[in-house]
């Protein structure tokens, strides 16, 4: 599994395809969300959001671009506030966040 700010990085420049799975799986286990619960932010049905995250499916590219952003906007979240290594980035905003993240901050 991914850091929060790794996440960030290996997610910015998503266009769809094949890392997808471990995309969706690596953000719901960040955030500690359930299928259950990420199936009703993006309107399937839990085993649906298992499917994708297993690879078993692949959602059309344009939903593929729609759960990876909705989870890099929580994953952004769940770091805004938090302290790294003894930075706060707590004003800091998402763009600032990946640059920093990508440069090892």
């Amino acid at each position: 599994m991914k850091s929060l700010p790794t996440y960030l990085v290996a997610s910015k420049d998503f266009s769809g395809g094949e890392h997808f799975a471990e995309l969706l799986a690596d953000g719901l286990a960040l955030l500690g969300m359930s299928h259950r619960q990420f199936a009703r932010e993006v309107e399937v049905i839990p085993s649906t959001v298992s499917r994708w995250a297993s690879g078993a499916t692949r959602p059309l590219t344009g939903m593929q671009k729609l759960v990876v952003a909705k989870l890099r906007k929580s994953v952004a979240k769940a770091l805004v506030g938090r302290d790294e290594g003894n930075r706060s980035v707590s004003s800091a905003p998402p763009a600032l966040i990946v640059s920093m993240a990508a440069k090892g901050v």
